[in-house]
């Protein structure tokens, strides 16, 4: 980073990034303490350096911190009260979905699946499909080598020079990615599939709220019928809205302004810099990895566990024939 050059460079990443980086390695301030006396800087403006002063065997020694001298080092610093928070956020929707999926494993065994009738809907396109894994791809991996670089000490195996490379990379991707999503749902207009009909919103988020709070355990019919215009249900559509408008947008701009600290300092700076972007960084990435797991089995809600995944696969899916659906069938025939 241009701190030191020539004989001084280190090449090795983790002299620096990592809890035994050399930036807080402890120096002897003197091999005798007088008295016992813990010593005291002596009260010189600019003088002073951020740490603390502590005596063992004798000597007196000085513990740099590189947070109250208000930098932040990725693999170093970190605030724990942001993976504390991060962590049961994740661990609070695993055990939730744990639950949620043993009961109704218990509840299908005692009382059976009902069978209803099916018909094959195209539901997803070639581009649907290719979006949606490029994105949770990039995602993934995103979390991971985010993870290996926020504790490389935890993966000693992987070069933390490469990861970041390869985290820098991912993120573009995921940002073009998403840009060009936008293009072509505005362009298509199935961009309207994200917004929920303002006139029954509530009445159909309590109904969909029911469905997976009880009549899922009863094998009650989907109180919404999925078609090509209409995918998503209100909970959906909210959450896929905070997605793309709020946890998306501040994931990506935290980011950007990481990875541009070194060319654009002041724009960081005027943020916070890297003490108040890093850690926002680190809880989005928790928010995400938590919505992963909440995507991942509401999938398997469907007509069968796996008929979402398939049908981000192959684009099609048997959806169930409800009454809602049949007289939808109907109109649409009448206006033909």
């Amino acid at each position: 980073h241009n701190v030191g050059n020539g004989r001084w460079a280190t090449r090795d990443c983790r002299t620096c990034h990592g809890p035994d980086s050399i930036l807080v390695a402890s120096f002897t301030l003197g091999d005798r303490v007088p008295g016992g006396l813990r010593p005291d800087w002596v009260e010189n403006p600019g003088a002073g350096l951020s740490g603390e002063i502590s005596l063992a065997g004798g000597s007196a020694y000085f513990l740099p911190s590189t947070s109250d001298e208000g930098y932040y080092v990725l693999g170093l610093d970190g605030i724990e009260w942001v993976d504390l928070l991060g962590l049961l956020m994740f661990l609070g929707i695993v055990t939730g979905v744990s639950v949620h999926g043993f009961v109704r494993f218990v509840a299908h065994r005692r009382w059976g699946v009902p069978h209803r009738p099916t018909r094959r809907v195209k539901l997803y396109d070639a581009y649907d499909r290719i979006w949606h894994w490029l994105q949770a791809g990039s995602i993934l991996m995103l979390l991971f080598t985010g993870l290996i670089i926020h504790k490389p000490h935890f993966f000693g195996m992987f070069s933390f020079a490469y990861v970041v490379q390869v985290h820098n990379v991912l993120g573009f991707i995921l940002l073009i990615n998403a840009a060009l999503a936008l293009f072509y749902t505005v362009a298509s207009g199935t961009i309207k599939r994200f917004f929920p009909d303002p006139d029954s919103f509530f009445a159909r988020t309590f109904e969909q709220a029911m469905f997976y709070t009880r009549g899922i355990f009863a094998g009650e019919e989907h109180p919404m019928q999925k078609t090509p215009q209409s995918r998503l249900n209100p909970l959906q559509q909210v959450t896929y809205l905070a997605i793309i408008n709020i946890l998306l947008p501040a994931q990506v701009v935290t980011g950007f302004l990481m990875w541009g600290m070194q060319y654009w300092p002041q724009l960081a700076e005027a943020l916070g810099g890297l003490p108040v972007l890093a850690p926002l960084h680190t809880f989005l990435a928790w928010a995400f990895a938590t919505f992963i797991v909440m995507h991942i089995y509401l999938t398997t809600t469907g007509e069968t566990p796996l008929s979402g995944i398939k049908s981000m696969v192959t684009g099609w899916e048997d959806v169930e024939i409800n009454e809602e659906s049949s007289n939808t069938s109907e109109k649409e025939a009448s206006h033909v």
